[in-house]
C-alpha cells in the first residue's frame, strides 16, 4: 500500500466520488490518471469497488464505493500484506497424462 492508497480510502469513507474528484480532494498532488491506476489496485484487493452513475441519458461515469476490507483498513484491523493469493490447480490441459515419465 502507498500513502496515497491511504488518502483515497479515507476520502472515499466520506463518500463516493469519481477518479476526477478524488485527484482534486487530494489537492492536485496526484493526477487522475495516478488516482485511477491506484483504484484499480485497490480493486483487486477488495478494498474499493466501481459502479456506474447515469448521469444524463446517454452518459454515465464510473464511481468507486469503499468495501468493508477498505473500512477495516482503516481501522487498522486489516494487513494488506498478508493476503497473499492462493495458486489454483493447473487446469486439464496443462497436466501431463499419469504414465509420462518425462524422461
Amino acid at each position: 500500500m502507498e500513502q496515497v492508497d491511504e488518502r483515497i480510502l479515507e476520502r472515499l469513507s466520506e463518500r463516493d466520488r469519481d477518479a476526477w474528484e478524488l485527484a482534486i480532494d487530494l489537492d492536485g498532488a496526484v493526477s487522475a490518471g495516478r488516482v485511477r491506476e491506484r483504484l484499480h489496485v485497490l480493486a483487486d484487493a477488495e478494498f474499493v469497488e466501481p459502479y456506474e452513475r447515469q448521469l444524463t441519458e446517454d452518459r454515465s461515469e464510473k464511481y468507486w464505493s469503499i468495501t468493508t476490507w477498505g473500512t477495516l483498513y482503516l481501522a487498522g484491523e486489516v494487513d494488506p500484506n498478508l493476503d497473499v493469493p492462493v495458486p489454483s490447480p493447473r487446469p486439464s490441459y496443462a497436466t501431463r497424462p499419469g504414465g509420462w515419465a518425462g524422461f
